[in-house]
């Protein structure tokens, strides 16, 4: 697999070498992305971001499965699983979403997902606990919610290769970014301490 570098992009090269105007490189495909959340007690399945060839999704654990996709040709939806309250069966229900580029076509960056979610020990109750038997993971995040503030942000961003510096930045709120070059697009990944605000010092 190839991605173009594009000339403005900031860039470390070798002195004395040439820079470059492509790299070569195996991208991962699956790609397995698990953020776990644990409070001291527990560990909680939060969200799996997983890469394949037919696209990218993101999913939670909480019951009543939901995932968000983006497919390989642009074309984008939710999809939710619950309990029909009528029948007592299970329903599952898909909304489309705005189509984006395609995969291979992604300039910039796209926003794929961005949610708030609350910390405390009674809600993360509602996460399936995180086990060695879920499976492997390329990489996992692990948070510790007795470091974080109640509520935090995530964002899923789809990056074009070496265009991550596009991502803009909320100035109110402590940032963790991860970057995941692994695959194509790469994904990056915002966490963001939200509420009670943190306070900064000057």
């Amino acid at each position: 697999m190839k991605a173009k570098i594009p000339p403005d992009a900031p860039l470390l090269v070798e002195i004395g070498s040439a820079r470059p105007i492509e790299v070569s490189f195996d991208d991962k495909e699956p790609y397995s992305i698990a953020i776990v959340i644990t409070n001291g007690s527990r560990r909680c399945k939060f969200v799996h971001i997983n890469r394949r060839k037919s696209g990218v999704y993101v999913a939670h654990s909480l019951e009543g499965s939901s995932h968000e996709s983006y497919h390989s040709d642009g074309k984008r939806h939710w999809k939710m699983k619950g309990i029909d309250e009528e029948t007592g069966r299970e329903d599952e229900v898909i909304t489309d979403l705005p189509s984006g580029p395609p995969l291979d076509q992604l300039k910039g960056f796209v926003r794929f997902r961005n949610a708030t979610t609350v910390l405390d020990s009674a809600f993360l109750e509602n996460f399936s606990e995180f086990v060695d038997s879920d499976g492997t993971f390329d990489k996992i995040v692990y948070l510790d919610s007795r470091c974080l503030p109640s509520a935090i942000n995530y964002q899923v961003i789809l990056v074009e290769p070496f265009r991550h510096g596009l991502i803009p930045f909320y100035s109110a709120y402590p940032c963790h970014f991860q970057l995941f070059t692994r695959c194509l697009p790469w994904i990056a990944l915002l966490i963001y301490e939200q509420w009670p605000k943190t306070k900064r010092t000057k």
